[in-house]
């Protein structure tokens, strides 16, 4: 098991208002699992994928990564955790605009002790993967939507991570996009990637190995 997480519970305060998130959440992933989490708008998915990714701490509840105790580590140890054993892939890519795709897949290595050359391997490895040697020096704006969406999940794969955490990655691309998107996280999961996917659409759900639905921040 890589993710266990236990009683999660989280709220935010908006004025004087406490509006609950995430209510008693109880959920595992396996090592090499493809698991789509599912919900409205509102429902708690991004709370829980940013819970998952060590960038928030939960109110309540426990979270175990690959046996580490997440909640009981210093922020030092988990910015280290996210920079070499979790990838992100976002919604809107968070690529920077003046840099080429081969420097943004670089960006993860910038908080490793990976060796320069190494870490330019490892960089060259994963924008092959995606299928996009054929552009690694051009800028995201020279890139369609959906060869931006396969330059960022590059750059998570570059550091070889334990997890991947992606949310709405298809929420800004066409139709045909999203489908070479999902194509390519179905092959990332065939070649043994573990990855939790946040959306609200069922038919890219439908790609995952495993669904799970959050209403009202009930799982």
């Amino acid at each position: 098991m890589l993710v266990e997480v236990r009683g999660l519970g989280h709220y935010y305060r908006r004025g004087p208002h406490r509006i609950e998130v995430l209510d008693r959440v109880d959920m595992t992933v396996d090592r090499g699992e493809f698991v789509a989490v599912m919900g409205p708008s509102g429902s708690g998915k991004s709370t829980l994928l940013h819970i998952l990714g060590c960038l928030i701490r939960p109110a309540a509840g426990s979270y175990q990564l690959a046996g580490m105790d997440i909640l009981a580590l210093p922020e030092r140890k988990l910015a280290a955790i996210r920079a070499s054993r979790i990838g992100f892939v976002f919604q809107k890519f968070h690529l920077l605009p003046e840099l080429d795709i081969l420097q943004n897949v670089l960006l993860p290595f910038l908080y490793s002790r990976i060796d320069t050359r190494r870490a330019r391997s490892m960089a060259m490895a994963a924008i092959e993967q995606v299928g996009l040697l054929h552009r690694i020096d051009h800028r995201p704006a020279e890139l369609s939507g959906g060869e931006m969406q396969r330059a960022a999940i590059a750059r998570a794969l570059a550091v070889q991570p334990e997890l991947i955490l992606a949310d709405e990655p298809t929420g800004n691309l066409d139709r045909a996009s999203s489908g070479e998107v999902l194509d390519l996280f179905r092959s990332l999961h065939a070649g043994g990637c573990t990855i939790v996917m946040v959306t609200h659409d069922p038919a890219v759900a439908a790609g995952a190995e495993r669904i799970l639905t959050l209403n009202d921040g009930r799982l």
